[in-house]
């Protein structure tokens, strides 16, 4: 690619993180146009050193943005407020929240419910917090439910499976109750 491609890309990149924004899971829209704003200094740069002809040169450079600006803020709130509803009414979910009492420490270990129930109190909470960059994580609901699921069948195995006592020999502290 050369550096008028490129350039060109990383115009047409910003213009599209401005208006959509990004799938970051961690950092906000604005961050990102900011990265790409200093990608396309950089490559100007190097055009003008370079001695390279174009247009593009005298295009403008983006402005700098608020590291904080989010595309689409009220479509995530509105997507994360939809996911939650669905994450709630979800049999998996449910189900995973009426047996969590049911296991000891070590089978709950195994299959990460506290991890998975986690997904619909964590947006909860992102909810509340309004943050934008949380809730964007869960406009694709889809792969949480299929955590559920997933889940689900790790803990259903675990409860079929009879209890078993490991048989030791009792010392006399056993019996005092020490």
């Amino acid at each position: 690619m050369t550096l008028e491609e490129e350039l060109k890309e990383r115009y047409e990149h910003w213009n599209h993180l401005k208006q959509y924004g990004c799938q970051d899971p961690f950092w906000e829209d604005g961050c990102n146009m900011n990265l790409v704003r200093n990608h396309i200094i950089y490559i100007k740069r190097q055009m003008e050193e370079q001695g390279i002809q174009s247009e593009l040169l005298d295009k403008e450079i983006p402005p700098e943005v608020d590291r904080t600006y989010i595309a689409r803020a009220d479509e995530i709130r509105k997507n994360a407020n939809k996911s939650l509803s669905i994450y709630k009414k979800d049999k998996d979910y449910q189900y995973l929240i009426s047996v969590v009492d049911r296991l000891n420490k070590r089978q709950i270990e195994d299959t990460c419910i506290k991890n998975v129930i986690g997904y619909c109190r964590g947006l909860e909470e992102f909810i509340k917090r309004d943050a934008l960059v949380d809730m964007r994580r869960h406009e694709r609901y889809e792969r949480y439910l299929q955590s559920f699921r997933e889940c689900r069948k790790r803990v259903e195995e675990i409860l079929k499976e009879p209890e078993v006592f490991v048989k030791t020999q009792l010392s006399i502290m056993d019996f005092i109750g020490v």
